[in-house]
């Protein structure tokens, strides 16, 4: 006698196939979708590459930021706060010979490089909105600017 599943055990693999469908790209990357604020708050979607140890939000008087990181220290970020330095600024910026105020950036600006540690960072500003990695090692650093162009508002 083969073993019946009941309509709601078929529910719930259908949602879990779909879940993970939805969930992880082939191209070593997972779906990601970030809500900041209340229900009617900023929404976005990035993919990023598998192995994040997690989201982190932040909420400034100007804006949202967020970043997901990885237990070698990379990360990338999202931040449409112009008042306040990205992770790069600092650092990476002066490296490149880069030198403009905190939010000086003209639209569709991309920087980046190698830091002085030896591994990558990159920025873009868009449309009133930067978004960027750093400490990234050379091998990933292909999966981290494809990760970038996944980057959207969602609604």
């Amino acid at each position: 006698m083969t073993p019946r599943l009941n309509k709601r055990s078929l529910q719930l693999i259908a949602l879990n196939l779909l879940f993970l469908s939805c969930s992880v790209t082939e191209s070593g990357l997972t779906k990601k979708r970030i809500v900041m604020g209340n229900n009617n708050g900023y929404a976005f979607r990035i993919q990023v590459p598998k192995g994040d140890t997690g989201i982190s939000k932040i909420y400034g008087g100007h804006g949202y930021s967020f970043g997901v990181g990885y237990r070698d220290s990379s990360f990338i970020y999202y931040t449409n706060d112009t008042y306040v330095a990205t992770p790069n600024y600092f650092d990476n910026y002066k490296l490149a010979g880069f030198v403009t105020p905190i939010g000086g950036l003209r639209s569709d600006t991309v920087i980046g490089g190698q830091q002085s540690d030896g591994r990558y960072w990159k920025e873009v500003f868009h449309k009133g909105y930067y978004i960027g990695y750093k400490n990234v090692p050379k091998e990933r650093v292909e999966l981290f600017n494809k990760s970038l162009t996944t980057f959207q508002h969602a609604k």
